[in-house]
């Protein structure tokens, strides 16, 4: 049996820790992964299911408990739990552009925000349109529910543009019922897709 003690941890630590231990698990192992943190708890279960996993969950006094038998990976799921191969894999993506701040550019913060509704409602009419857009810390502010921003954003999904925030980010600025927009991520699947991006563009 293999036990992930992740208790603690911030994301996506849990999911790195999660990955490098059924690279080397062997098949009819049972796994259980310790955790005590909602984000983490839906990133690893979503990680899981992309893998074909569908863990146990079980309520803890002082962890949630996510448990399944290990049957191995085929080759498409084993890649992806190489960290070398996603490293040297070739990026395939178009350009991908990050948001780290509700403002655009250094200044007067009222100005930024112009600023930033302006780029995003105009993003929708260039070519290309970026493959994806990554929020984190302020910049996670854009996807709440009600605001312009999110309307644009809206409309970039709509175009097939993914949109991911940052889930330490969400949970930090206590966003998380009001983001509607796009999926909540990690750090580590933000690291990943700006890897794998043509470039990455900064507003």
């Amino acid at each position: 049996m293999i036990t992930i003690d992740a208790k603690g941890r911030l994301c996506p630590e849990p999911l790195i820790m999660t990955k490098k231990a059924l690279k080397n698990a062997e098949k009819g192992q049972r796994v259980t992964i310790l955790i005590d943190n909602e984000t983490s708890c839906s990133n690893l279960t979503a990680y899981l299911e992309e893998l074909g996993i569908k863990p146990d969950k079980e309520e803890r006094e002082d962890c949630t408990a996510l448990s399944f038998t290990f049957e191995g990976l085929n080759e498409t799921n084993a890649s992806v739990t190489t960290e070398e191969q996603c490293i040297v894999t070739p990026a395939k993506k178009g350009y991908c552009v990050v948001i780290k701040s509700e403002f655009m550019g250094e200044g007067d913060n009222e100005l930024g925000a112009l600023l930033m509704r302006a780029y995003l409602n105009t993003l929708p009419e260039t070519t290309p349109l970026p493959s994806d857009i990554l929020l984190y810390n302020g910049g996670v502010k854009l996807a709440v529910e009600g605001t312009d921003t999110s309307k644009a954003l809206a409309k970039l999904e709509a175009a097939g543009v993914k949109i991911m925030s940052c889930g330490t980010c969400v949970d930090f600025y206590g966003l998380k019922e009001r983001i509607k927009i796009g999926t909540i991520g990690n750090m580590y699947k933000i690291a990943q897709t700006k890897a794998e991006a043509s470039r990455v563009v900064y507003p």
